[in-house]
């Protein structure tokens, strides 16, 4: 039975820092394979590739990331706490996931993918890459650190073009233009509140 801390270890042996994450997908895939998952890279740019394994497919997907933000640092094992870039966000959550998946296999449940994607870290490009797959599963529980909370949603963006009109000013003399007073309509009593309180 493989260790999930000294597996999780290893990986955080492994630089993969954004766009540098070969060495990683490498080790996974080539870990996956001795294990008989089916792996397929799925390339999203040159010499960056996405990992996903599976068996029989039609139950879950466990999925995470395997790049880090730069510096990297070497793990290190304090008592029982293993330290080091992407000990939590997310080899560690790769390796947990991994042998989980591998223990459920091995007890006889053969539905489960692993989907390991690149460049979450900056841009996302694995994932965008990864929703061109063909879905084989009918849930999927995304690894990222939320403080041991189960998270049923994500953050995301939001990202608008609002165009008023109005009379400009300064932030330090706003009384002397009338832009909280073009936005109140826009963004209701928010500034509608700051609007009658001057």
């Amino acid at each position: 039975m493989t260790d999930v801390v000294a597996l999780a270890a290893e990986l955080l042996t492994i630089d993969s820092s954004t766009g540098a994450e070969s060495a990683a997908v490498d080790f996974v895939s080539k870990w996956l394979v001795a294990r008989g998952w089916n792996v397929t890279l799925q390339e999203v740019s040159r010499g960056r590739a996405n990992v996903w394994a599976f068996r029989s497919g039609g139950g879950v997907t466990l999925s995470t990331h395997l790049d880090t933000v730069p510096p990297y640092i070497a793990p290190k094992l304090e008592g029982n706490k293993l330290y080091g870039r992407g000990a939590c966000d997310a080899k560690g959550i790769a390796a947990a996931m991994m042998v989980a998946a591998e223990r459920l296999a091995n007890a006889g449940e053969q539905r489960v993918d692993l989907l390991f994607v690149v460049g979450e870290e900056k841009g996302s490009d694995g994932a965008r890459a990864a929703n061109r797959l063909a879905s084989t599963s009918r849930f999927l529980v995304n690894g990222e650190p939320t403080e041991s909370k189960l998270a049923s949603g994500a953050k995301g963006s939001l990202r608008v073009t609002v165009r008023t009109t109005g009379r400009a000013a300064h932030s330090a003399y706003p009384h002397l233009g009338n832009f909280f007073e073009s936005c109140w309509i826009v963004n209701g009593e928010s500034f509608g509140a700051h609007k009658n309180s001057r």
